[in-house]
């Protein structure tokens, strides 16, 4: 076994040593927060990729993080203790990162409990987790890189809750009330007290010396705690909401949860006031934050990022909504260089602009002075943008000559239908260009020029569903949602342009986008779809590509065709027509852009920035001596049951060579020798093992060899 684990360790650091992925520069627009925790003056937010950081002091409407950290998992939820950022993942894993430095997040190490935790808590180097039947557990985080199993404690019956104050300790136990315990290193020891409550906790906080737990359906619990060892019992005390959060603010308390929305409670003298905020479409627990002497809540939020209410009212006596100090302007739906400014598109009145010259630090460089109420996109001619604005069914002319703020120049013009992003096509008529716009049933075209403004030149109804449409050499392909490309010729008569019936043909899968270059058609959706566009009238398949999964959208990039796709980023050659594959990395996106070796990507929640490496050029005359380094490759990879090897430079003779395949343990699962020709080598390994069993869907390690000549190879087997 531990032959296995040092040849499997040699193999993927040959590999690393030989990728060339791309370098993760952060995010810096993002929503769909799942978690926030705050510390000193920066809110850490857990949301798809990974975790962010939010700098509360520079202003709550800067709509970009101070930093960013990618996980290989999406978090569930954060804890934060002094200097230490724990994170929960979906997949059960804990890591441990570092934020003594906000700006430069690192990952100390992560280590998978015996028990999925109810809640987790920190003093000095333990880590305590609440395991519900498996009371208390302790870990050592000593060596944050090599977490071990230190204690555990059974006192408890139900333990769903932790709190800290001081070095004390407090456990909810859903039956026998609050354990207090005093931890010492050789172990986390007996409860030192037990306050006894009469009702079922949910929540536990600890605040001065005062416990207070929240009580299923409503209400919250009270006792005091100066003598642990003998804990009072105060009485329970009646809310509009079951309390997931109580925090004590200057005049009072907040009570919060993130299916109900918040509540103060303010107490002078005898008299006791509750004001209750209901709100909704939060995604977790909040957070209250204290600047400049002066309380602000803060939620995070499915669509709008996280929100933050000023709870500042000295009296806490409200007769209006907490002022909304912050909200995330919702999903994004473009991003797309122009002039070298990114331009990022949203939905809730919202679009700006960033210069990326220091990827790691965007710096806002313009914004929409008037926006559309709901834009979708934009398309430009030279200096010209057009924003199409879904709700108001219209099109904003604006000019951008790549410095500061974007201005009107022309009155917007309407659309009949309800429209998507505007596509510009050139030198379809011979007066100017076409701008059009498409949405599931109808195309919409509008001829303009430099100078004026046509509306509503061209409009075709479908009764079915359209993905995707395109307009190429005076035809018009239109995908319907049944994945069927239906092809017209655009005939012009005296009463204006109308279509003609070419033909269709069955495509597989939906298409979400079409680009044409060339000769040739390039197809996004359930894959990467090249066809021959030699015959207009008759587009053939030519090559599939399966290794992308769902592809959403592509942009070209000179001859590069940049692919955003459900298993991530990939950038084609299509130099020759047929992609091949350069880079392929990153995350989920939907949404992409380009612009040199900046990579910009979104999944409509937040914008990732990555910068591609170098592009080898190959050297028309091989040097001397690089034809004798063995080399292994293969296409596709990811592959679906069977993949293609190449192997080059094996002593540069005829002659067996060997290819062994091993899984992830390291284990043989089959061996295939063929014969080289001049030291090459090429073979097909069907995806199964020596008996012709299918192998498992995993990554797999190809080892060619002959003689002493070594070359690794690493794939992924997805089915």
């Amino acid at each position: 076994m531990r032959t296995a684990i040092v040849f499997i360790c040699l193999m993927m650091a040959a590999i690393a040593a030989a990728s060339d992925d791309f370098v993760y520069q952060g995010s810096f627009l993002w929503n769909g927060i799942n978690g926030v925790v705050q510390s000193g003056d920066y809110l850490y937010c857990g949301f798809e990729d990974g975790i962010g950081v939010v700098n509360l002091t520079l202003d709550f409407t800067k709509k970009k993080l101070y930093s960013s950290m990618e996980l290989n998992s999406p978090p569930a939820r954060l804890h934060l203790f002094d200097t230490i950022l724990v994170v929960e993942k979906d997949n059960g894993v804990l890591d441990l990162i570092s934020i003594a430095d906000p700006l430069r997040l690192r990952l100390l190490g992560s280590f998978t409990p015996d028990k999925p935790p109810f809640d987790v808590e920190c003093i000095g180097s333990y880590l305590y987790l609440a395991a519900e039947y498996d009371g208390l557990i302790r870990y050592d985080i000593s060596d944050p890189g090599h977490v071990v199993w230190n204690d555990s404690s059974m006192a408890g019956i139900r333990v769903i809750a932790l709190a800290r104050e001081n070095s004390r300790l407090y456990a909810l136990d859903d039956y026998n009330g609050v354990l207090i315990y005093q931890p010492e290193a050789a172990g986390i020891g007996q409860p030192i007290g037990e306050l006894f409550l009469p009702y079922s906790g949910v929540s536990l906080s600890v605040m001065r010396d005062t416990i207070y737990a929240g009580v299923r359906p409503t209400g919250y619990m009270v006792g005091a705690a100066g003598d642990p060892e003998h804990p009072q019992y105060l009485g329970r005390r009646a809310s509009y909401i079951r309390a997931d959060i109580i925090d004590l603010i200057p005049g009072g308390m907040v009570l919060a949860n993130s299916v109900n929305g918040f509540e103060l409670i303010s107490v002078a003298g005898a008299d006791t006031l509750a004001q209750l905020f209901p709100l909704s479409g939060f995604s977790g627990p909040a957070t209250v934050y204290m600047y400049q002497d002066r309380p602000y809540i803060i939620y995070p939020h499915r669509r709008q990022g996280f929100v933050a209410f000023d709870i500042g009212d000295p009296e806490l006596i409200q007769t209006e909504y907490p002022s909304l100090v912050y909200a995330y302007p919702g999903p994004i739906t473009q991003v797309q260089f122009s002039k070298s400014r990114l331009h990022v598109v949203g939905t809730n009145n919202w679009y700006e602009i960033y210069d990326l010259s220091d990827p790691a630090r965007p710096v806002r460089s313009g914004r929409m002075i008037n926006p559309p109420y709901h834009p979708a996109g934009f398309c430009s001619k030279g200096d010209t943008l057009f924003v199409s604005d879904v709700s108001l069914n219209a099109v904003f002319p604006f000019i951008d000559d790549g410095v500061g703020d974007p201005y009107s120049i022309f009155p917007q013009f309407m659309v009949a239908d309800s429209i998507t992003r505007p596509h510009l096509i050139p030198d379809f008529f011979s007066d100017g260009d076409l701008l059009y716009f498409c949405n599931d049933r109808v195309f919409n075209g509008t001829a303009r020029n430099d100078s004026q403004v046509f509306p509503n030149r061209l409009r075709w109804g479908f009764p079915e569903s359209t993905t995707s449409a395109l307009l190429y050499q005076m035809m018009l392909y239109r995908v319907t949602d049944k994945g069927i490309l239906n092809i017209y010729k655009v005939r012009e008569n005296w009463n204006g342009f109308y279509l003609e019936d070419v033909g269709l043909k069955s495509l597989p899968g939906r298409v979400y986008q079409m680009l044409v270059v060339d000769t040739f058609m390039y197809a996004a959706g359930p894959g990467l779809l090249t066809l021959s566009m030699a015959d207009p009238a008759n587009p053939m398949i030519l090559h599939s590509v399966n290794e992308t999964g769902i592809v959403y959208e592509m942009q070209l990039d000179g001859h590069r065709l940049i692919c955003a796709a459900r298993s991530g980023l990939f950038i084609y050659d299509i130099a020759d027509g047929i992609p091949r594959l350069l880079f392929s990395g990153g995350r989920f996106a939907k949404i992409v852009s380009c612009n040199g070796d900046l990579l910009v990507a979104s999944d409509g929640h937040s914008v990732r920035v990555y910068m591609l490496p170098e592009t080898a050029v190959e050297d028309p005359l091989p040097i001397p001596g690089t034809d004798d380094i063995p080399r292994l490759s293969g296409h596709p990879n990811p592959f679906n049951a069977a993949i293609m090897l190449e192997g080059h430079g094996f002593a540069l003779r005829s002659g067996p060579v060997t290819v062994d395949v091993y899984d992830i343990l390291g284990r043989r699962v089959r061996r295939m020798t063929v014969a080289a020709d001049a030291g090459s080598v090429r073979m097909i390994w069907d995806g199964r093992d020596e008996a012709g069993v299918a192998a498992a869907s995993g990554v797999y390690f190809f080892r060619a060899s002959a003689g002493s000549d070594q070359a690794v190879f690493k794939a992924v087997l997805v089915k």
